[in-house]
């Protein structure tokens, strides 16, 4: 009897050890709050009726393994989803960056810019945040778009999806 004592402390002692160790995990894989971030980015070519216009998406990332991950599946999302509504459109380039350049770095401010872009806050800790934006257009096109995306649901995210609408009286 005392050995099966033993045994199933033993046993719980472990399973509570790897339960603990699997939670710190995913704490550092997943932090709160993202102090160092990488930026996965990725520039594509989007196909509308008589014009052809840059978008671009930012993905606050954790660090470069999470950064490449995201590319990753920014890649699929894209071949799977984008490409079978507009076989034309293509990306460009999709990459990792340790800091984006001001005019790009300053979406993640939640700041108005030349345009009105989509924001898409973390709900939770295993979200990252996302901004799309697309260069060449309108402020009447750009609202148009980002009311297009406010639109599009999300699978499953709890993060807010808020407009950053161009303000022409800035």
């Amino acid at each position: 009897m005392k050995y099966t004592i033993i045994f199933l402390l033993m046993i719980g002692g472990g399973y509570y050890g790897w339960q603990h160790y699997q939670h710190s995990q995913d704490e550092k894989a997943n932090p709160d709050v993202i102090t160092h971030p990488d930026y996965a980015t990725l520039r594509m070519n989007v196909v509308f009726p008589n014009r052809t216009v840059d978008g671009t998406l930012f993905v606050k990332t954790v660090d470069p393994a999470d950064c490449q991950r995201n590319i990753q599946l920014l890649k699929d999302e894209a071949a799977h989803k984008l490409f079978a509504m507009c076989p034309q459109c293509e990306v460009q380039t999709a990459e990792c960056v340790p800091q984006l350049p001001p005019r790009e770095a300053i979406l993640f401010e939640n700041k108005p810019t030349a345009v009105t872009y989509y924001s898409l806050a973390r709900g939770d800790r295993h979200e990252r945040e996302m901004r799309i934006i697309y260069w060449g257009v309108t402020d009447a096109e750009s609202d148009k778009l980002c009311n297009g995306m406010l639109m599009t649901p999300m699978n499953g995210r709890r993060g807010a999806a808020t407009c950053i609408r161009y303000n022409k009286n800035d």
